[in-house]
């Protein structure tokens, strides 16, 4: 984790199966999730599948029928705010990282959401988000059955805007993420190359782990974080 990220268990109480971290030098956000493992979609996905969301040439015409990318826009949706615009822009699955097996299923998305209008004519807030960049990332550790999921939080806050260069030249459809996007995608790669699971005990009785590298130890449960 960068050195200017803050532990927020340091200043109030978090979940044990979350760590969360904030960026002190701006609003950039990282959370650290152990969920409950998404089952794999029902025969008839159409039913229950996740909320839709366009999505770029990446995914899969018959994405909701794999159950990886059925997982990771099930955990999407279930973190942003329902009324928010949503839009996938990018998917990638079979991702490898150094802290676990090649087997390990692995995939990641960047997407867009965007906040209702504010009901005032003031407009929003100095430091209310214009949108957010969400980039996330799912490790499914099979045998303990559970979802491990990073999102690193990027919003366009106008006050950061005051401060820094001005408001950014975006264009999600053609790869223009602008720095603090860029930023945002670097600090997910250094925390998931770096991350791996020092405490299985954080399981309970799901197992002795998935033979990942650094599986013994105590600490608070993760590593490289």
């Amino acid at each position: 984790m960068p050195a200017h990220f803050a532990d927020v268990s340091d200043i109030r109480q978090i979940p044990d199966n979350q760590e969360v971290y904030l960026d002190t030098t701006g609003f950039t956000s990282v959370t650290i999730d152990l969920c409950e493992r998404v089952p794999s979609p029902p025969p008839n996905p159409s039913s229950s599948s996740p909320p839709s969301a366009t999505t770029d040439g990446n995914a899969s015409a018959d994405g909701d029928a794999n159950p990886d990318h059925y997982a990771l826009t099930y955990h999407f949706f279930d973190i942003v705010a329902a009324e928010d615009t949503k839009r996938i822009y990018h998917t990638t699955h079979n991702i490898t990282l150094p802290g676990f097996p090649t087997t390990t299923p692995i995939s990641s998305l960047l997407a867009l959401t965007t906040p209702p209008p504010p009901p005032s004519a003031e407009g929003r807030g100095p430091n209310e988000a214009k949108w957010v960049c969400v980039i996330m990332t799912l490790i499914r550790l099979v045998t303990t059955q559970t979802d491990m999921l990073v999102v690193v939080n990027v919003p366009c806050v106008p006050a950061a805007e005051e401060d820094g260069d001005g408001e950014e030249v975006v264009d999600f459809e053609r790869g223009v993420y602008g720095r603090r996007v860029r930023e945002g995608r670097e600090v997910m790669e250094g925390v998931v190359g770096s991350l791996r699971v020092v405490d299985w005990g954080l399981f309970g009785d799901g197992g002795d782990g998935e033979g990942e590298a650094g599986s013994t130890g105590g600490g608070e449960g993760f590593e490289g974080v």
